[in-house]
């Protein structure tokens, strides 16, 4: 249709174009030149019409010079192009060896167009090289989306864009299967309905497949389309393997030059047969022989287990509806397919979690795995479920192992990970043979070890997740470890490779399409703590907006409370007035009212706690600071995070002295630490408070043994914290602190350009005396108006009103009460 639209128009236009339809009786060579001489002379002048009449064409054999002569007098016409329709009739060696002839002697002036349902037996590839041929393919003729919606806008006004793309994809943009699908339009009352059973059994398609191509194929070659017909992709060995043909190569080839609606892919590796034809054939492999259509399904599965292709091999195991060997398929590539990233295709086979238990244990724990991969808990909980209460694998190790590694992955989304531990026993798992199954037990250990306080263990385990995960192209798992190692070495407060590492991690991820992902939400975490105890506060705001923006939609307790606390202490940092107050809250409810704050592991509570009550301290909760320094005793006994907290609280009501004794207790190194952050907090608030109580030579020690540990690695944030009160220390010991010393330094330039807010842990809390007498300020009363409501005597209030003047760091009432107003105080 499309070049004789082309030739009319041409001739519309004054040009001469023969055209010859090629029909049965022309496959002799002299019935063939005959024809084309005639069709040649009826599109040109009396004169070269008289001349082309005038040729004899031999009788049966290939004539070379006569051939030659026929170009000759073509050229001496006014002929623009000559077209060769239905090409494919040609089959007499003399007629293609002259055809074959002819092209090559043609003059250039003159086009030959050859059509032909299937490729012509003459050597066009020698042509390919120059620029004298050019080839239009079925696949240059497939509709694209626009020329499919102007096509079916002619039929009907009630089908949807998003209905043509189905169409087009299942059709594969083949004219013939869009054009039969308009001509079904006109009858249908719902396109929708059309579109979702269109395929090869319809019956429109199959009458035109039947005519137009099954029917002119040998019985012998169409045996070998039904036996082959099941997957969707086929090598010549699969070919061979499923119809017991040395020679599938060869039919797979001539069935492509046949254009029998089968196509060989660019590399030349594999063959697939066009969608409508391939569900044709199905249909009437079905129809013929409905257990013939499982066997292939099962011959197919089997093949491509043992040619490394699981995923293929499940799927046909699936359809072949043979349980016994899903089950078998599926639980021994589920771990590889799960590190994969082919979870989410896993759990569309199993479906959703049965009622009972009836069903393959370990099917049942592939689909929990398959869910936790997929970041959804509940789901897992629902498979696992169905294993409770009894031993499902008591002679299976490898099984037994994949439950143990399950069991603690599904505790980092809201359990006692620890718990999950010690009951898995999942650090004691021996190798069990199965290298995936190896890498996912290996996989959970790390939060299992630093629950116990094993970094190194557990950074140990995470670089081998990582070489391996790296080797076999596991990516998911690659990212795990390197989000895993950033995380460690915050928990070990190494800021400079847990920097390294979180960025690490955040590029490697955009590098494979997950910038969003809740996969990068731990990075995110990690970077934007980074931030914070480095006293970035840009990048804490970045990276704890985009940590909280990943996590939506997900449940991880660790990481969700991480990135809110530090999404409000970015805002106190950042804000002023009634935003400080907002913020103090929102930390507080965070850590106060989450029922899983004893899910959450030591290293987070450490570094988060005494950040918790600095806001509450500075907004005037002391209480709110008790109740975290109470919480943090509970959850760290013993420890130098529950000393440091409650030397805070001490601090603030004025109790120096003993303040000072309990963190005296850290100074040996006997009192457990969960982060060194901790321990240099807690020296930087006894060096204040012996300070302030004239102990100056006990004060520069505590100064330079947080200076040693902080230095090494930037850990600029207790500092900053308390700048007003650690300023004049260090300027006055500048030079006594040695490897230190640039780190002093960088702390006066930082402090010039950061905004952390100042919070001297010593005297910056207002009493709760104080913070009523606070909101009397604002009214306009004398001292002893205040005095007599409160029922104490004027001279109190004079000593408590100058108390909240040093600690606001004013001299006068009015100022006292715009920076009250200012730090949210009022």
């Amino acid at each position: 249709m499309l070049v004789a639209d082309w030739a009319r128009r041409r001739i519309s236009d004054g040009d001469d174009v023969a055209w010859l339809t090629v029909e049965g009786v022309d496959d002799r060579p002299f019935e063939f030149w005959s024809a084309l001489l005639q069709a040649c002379a009826i599109a040109s002048d009396d004169a070269a019409a008289v001349r082309l009449r005038a040729m004899t064409p031999p009788r049966r054999d290939f004539d070379a010079r006569f051939i030659v002569a026929i170009a000759q007098a073509i050229g001496r016409t006014s002929l623009g192009a000559v077209v060769l329709d239905d090409v494919h009739r040609l089959h007499h060696p003399a007629v293609l060896a002259g055809l074959d002839l002819l092209l090559t002697e043609m003059p250039p002036a003159t086009s030959i167009i050859l059509l032909s349902r299937s490729a012509p037996r003459i050597s066009l590839h020698a042509r390919v090289a120059g620029d004298s041929y050019s080839e239009v393919s079925g696949a240059d003729l497939a509709f694209t989306l626009d020329e499919a919606v102007a096509l079916f806008e002619r039929v009907t006004d009630r089908i949807e864009v998003s209905d043509v793309s189905r169409l087009l994809a299942r059709t594969e943009g083949w004219a013939v299967g869009l054009g039969l699908a308009a001509f079904s339009m006109r009858s249908v009352a719902d396109p929708a309905v059309l579109i979702d059973m269109f395929e090869g059994s319809d019956h429109r398609v199959a009458d035109y497949l039947f005519a137009e191509i099954i029917q002119k194929l040998s019985a012998e070659r169409y045996e070998f389309l039904l036996a082959t017909c099941v997957p969707r992709q086929l090598t010549v060995e699969l070919a061979a393997h499923l119809s017991g043909r040395d020679d599938a190569g060869e039919e797979l080839d001539e069935l492509c030059r046949l254009n029998a609606l089968v196509t060989q892919s660019d590399d030349g590796s594999c063959y697939r047969y066009h969608s409508l034809l391939r569900s044709y054939l199905i249909a009437t492999l079905n129809r013929r022989d409905i257990s013939g259509l499982r066997h292939q399904h099962v011959r197919s599965a089997l093949w491509f287990e043992n040619y490394g292709d699981p995923a293929s091999a499940i799927a046909h195991a699936f359809s072949s509806r043979d349980g016994d060997l899903l089950n078998d398929l599926l639980s021994h590539h589920g771990p590889h397919l799960i590190l994969c990233g082919q979870s989410g295709w896993i759990l569309s086979l199993v479906g959703a979690p049965p009622r009972s238990g009836k069903m393959d244990p370990r099917i049942i724990l592939v689909a929990a795995l398959a869910a936790l991969e997929m970041s959804e808990p509940d789901m897992a909980d629902a498979w696992l479920g169905l294993l409770a209460d009894r031993d499902p694998f008591p002679e299976d190790l490898r099984s037994a192992a994949l439950l143990s590694a399950t069991i603690v992955l599904r505790s980092l989304f809201g359990g006692d990970v620890s718990t999950a531990s010690a009951q898995t026993t999942v650090l004691d798992v021996p190798p069990t043979g199965d290298s995936d199954v190896d890498l996912i037990v290996l996989t959970a250990r790390p939060p299992c070890r630093m629950r116990t306080g094993d970094f190194s263990g557990a950074v140990s385990d995470l670089e081998k997740v990582l070489r391996i995960a790296t080797a076999r192209e596991y990516q998911h798992s690659a990212l795990y470890a390197i989000s895993q190692l950033a995380g460690m070495h915050g928990a070990l407060c190494e800021w400079g490779p847990a920097r390294y590492w979180a960025r690490r991690a955040i590029e490697f991820a955009r590098s494979n399409g997950w910038g969003e992902s809740v996969r990068l939400a731990h990075a995110h975490l990690v970077a934007a703590w980074t931030a914070f105890q480095t006293g970035d506060s840009a990048e804490l705001f970045e990276h704890s907006e985009s940590g909280a923006r990943a996590l939506v939609g997900a449940h991880n307790v660790e990481i969700g409370i991480g990135l809110r606390s530090l999404q409000a202490l970015s805002q106190f940092d950042r804000g002023s007035g009634a935003e400080l107050a907002e913020a103090a809250a929102s930390v507080h409810q965070i850590w106060e009212r989450t029922s899983e704050v004893d899910q959450v592991s030591p290293a987070l509570i450490s570094q988060s706690a005494p950040q918790e009550i600095r806001v509450c301290l500075l907004t005037g909760h002391i209480d709110w600071a008790e109740a975290a320094a109470d919480r943090t005793r509970r959850r760290l006994p013993g420890s130098v995070e529950a000393v440091l907290t409650h030397a805070q609280v001490l601090a603030a009501r004025g109790r120096a002295e003993e303040a000072v004794m309990h963190l005296r207790e850290c100074r040996d190194g006997r009192v457990a630490v969960h982060a060194a952050t901790a321990t240099v907090t807690a020296d930087v608030l006894a060096a204040v408070l012996e300070n302030g109580l004239g102990n100056h030579q006990r004060s520069f020690v505590s100064l330079e043994s947080a200076l040693e540990r902080a230095a090494p690695h930037s850990f600029r944030r207790p500092f900053l914290d308390a700048w007003d009160d650690v300023r004049p220390l260090l300027a006055a010991h500048r030079g006594r602190f040695g490897g230190a010393e640039h780190f002093v330094d960088s702390l006066f330039r930082n402090r010039n350009r950061s905004d952390v807010r100042d919070s001297s842990p010593a005297d910056r809390a207002l009493t709760h005396r104080e913070q009523c007498l606070l909101r009397d300020l604002p009214a306009m009363l004398t001292l002893r108006e205040i005095a007599e409501a409160r029922g104490i005597s004027e001279n109190t209030v004079k000593t408590h009103v100058r108390s909240i003047y040093r600690k606001l760091g004013i001299n006068n009432r009015a100022s006292a009460v715009r920076k009250a107003r200012e730090r949210g105080l009022l």
